[in-house]
């Protein structure tokens, strides 16, 4: 190992700049490989504890990101730059995460980011305005992960971003896409209509834009953009070939490939609001719909734990996936849901009941009123000995349904042959 006194400026920048050319090429191996025999100078040199941070964006182990973030913070807290590449490491990991995850706890990564941020904040802020307003941008990211108990301190905190950088058009459309994960669809319309004039993305922030709109029709703001163009800028030229506008305004075409979306405790429920829980009262479940646009649709069968949607209600979801499942060696994307648009015309009950097989679920049902029918998915955490839904159209009542639907459990005998 080599001494202190042995890196000179010329070693020093040339491991920076080897370390920093590999991670911009997402090649975060070669930079551990510069970096390798020179961990013990990140204590003390600011250049090296700064791409040593940058690297961390690549360890999926949690609990080591947490060690190595822990040690450089113990003497980098207060320079905005270490920092600053400390919390988009952690950012970075956490998104990696499958599926739609809880709040982030108070003593999770994304607490202890926020916490990095808070000191540096406080005790050492950036000169610039650009770098104190980078810092706002990204507690309020960190934010967002703690779900709508985060979300006051987060709004807050992009205020005063853009109090100090107006024009910045990366956090006008951070802001868009924090008010549309909190069901505030005018008003992620109105930020990212500003992203859009500072220049964003024109392909991100169409997508935006045409989710933010597809949720708020039939209503209409005097700025909005017409749908249809947002999804011609989004590159939808196939759906719109097939595409006409149902009776709220929604662009929607019917027979498009199904996809998969991942209900959660914290879905925007129809009239707006949220379930607030915690770690142990968080459900997620992924379910198939039946897209009619792409980023609206029905739900194509009952869930197996209590959500906010279900069989047949309209939901809304974002374009972006949140991870990907494999099924005949394909990968495919699952969404993240964001609201419930419209309630679907069939009531949906937990009905326990012993698992049936194929065959006596298939002479259950086929003895039942039409339009009525027992569900039982796949074995899952939340299928156990008693599980089921019963499933009707609203026009028949709930007790003549249970009626019919007791009478025929008895009179197959299904008790006593399952």
């Amino acid at each position: 190992m080599l001494e202190h006194s042995s890196l000179s400026d010329d070693l020093k920048q040339e491991i920076c700049q080897t370390a920093w050319t590999a991670l911009g090429q997402d090649q975060p191996q070669l930079a551990a490989e510069a970096l390798r025999d020179y961990a013990e100078f990140t204590s003390s040199e600011i250049e090296l504890a700064e791409v040593w941070a940058a690297m961390l964006a690549w360890i999926d182990d949690l609990d080591h990101l947490e060690r190595e973030v822990r040690r450089l913070a113990q003497k980098w807290a207060n320079k905005a730059r270490v920092v600053e590449q400390l919390v988009r490491a952690i950012l970075k990991a956490w998104s990696r995460l499958p599926g739609v995850q809880a709040p982030a706890s108070r003593d999770s990564l994304i607490g202890l980011a926020v916490d990095l941020l808070d000191f540096c904040l406080e005790e050492a802020p950036p000169s610039k305005p650009q770098d104190r307003a980078s810092l706002f941008i990204l507690r309020a990211r960190l934010l967002l992960e703690a779900g709508p108990l985060g979300d006051e301190r987060a709004l807050s905190d992009y205020e005063i971003a853009l109090s100090l950088c107006p024009e910045d058009a990366d956090a006008w459309f951070l802001l868009s896409r924090h008010h549309l994960f909190m069901g505030r669809w005018e008003k992620a319309i109105r930020a990212c209509l500003e992203a859009k004039n500072y220049g964003f993305d024109l392909l991100k922030v169409s997508w935006n834009l045409a989710v933010a709109s597809t949720a708020l029709l039939p209503m209409t703001l005097e700025r909005a953009p017409n749908l249809k163009n947002l999804w011609q800028d989004a590159k939808n030229e196939q759906f719109l070939e097939e595409a006409y506008t149902d009776k709220k305004g929604r662009l929607m075409a019917l027979g498009l490939e199904r996809i998969r979306v991942s209900l959660h405790s914290h879905m925007i429920r129809k009239g707006g609001g949220w379930m607030l829980v915690d770690d142990e009262d968080w459900v997620s479940e992924t379910v198939l719909v039946q897209p009619l646009s792409p980023c609206h649709g029905r739900i194509l069968h009952p869930c197996q734990s209590e959500q906010v949607a279900d069989f047949d209600d309209l939901i809304l979801w974002d374009p972006q996936p949140v991870h990907f499942v494999e099924l005949d060696g394909q990968q495919l994307p699952v969404m993240r849901a964001l609201a419930v648009l419209e309630q679907g015309d069939a009531v949906v009950r937990a009905y326990p009941q012993i698992r049936l097989t194929e065959e006596m679920l298939i002479q259950f049902n086929n003895a039942l009123p039409e339009g009525v029918f027992f569900y039982q998915g796949p074995q899952t955490e939340f299928t156990l000995e008693a599980h089921g839904k019963l499933c009707w159209p609203r026009t028949l009542s709930a007790q003549t349904v249970i009626n019919a639907v007791e009478k025929q459990w008895l009179a197959l005998n299904l008790d006593s042959k399952a």
